[in-house]
């Protein structure tokens, strides 16, 4: 029973994204929406971002394109590795 059940969780996600660190961030902004969310209910903005993240999240992490999701994490790391890269520029 548990090595049918685990074959077919294998062929459920063969062929999808998973996660990448793109992914990674939309949960843990998720997951720092929703504490916010805790903190000022009546601010129904950290809902909404809460909800938004979490289901681009798992959106990412379901999809079968794989290659479209691929180049939506390079463009993202290569954004932040700019940003860091020209951050670190000794300056005269």
């Amino acid at each position: 029973m548990a090595s049918r059940f685990k074959q077919n969780m294998q062929n459920f996600f063969s062929g999808r994204n998973g996660l990448d660190e793109l992914g990674l961030v939309c949960f843990i902004l998720s997951i720092v929406f929703s504490i916010l969310n805790m903190f000022f209910p009546n601010l129904v903005i950290f809902y909404i971002l809460d909800l938004i993240f979490v289901i681009y999240a798992f959106f990412r992490f379901f999809s079968r394109n794989v290659y479209k999701r691929e180049l939506e994490n390079e463009r993202f790391t290569n954004f932040f590795k700019n940003i860091f890269k020209s951050g670190s520029k000794d300056r005269p």
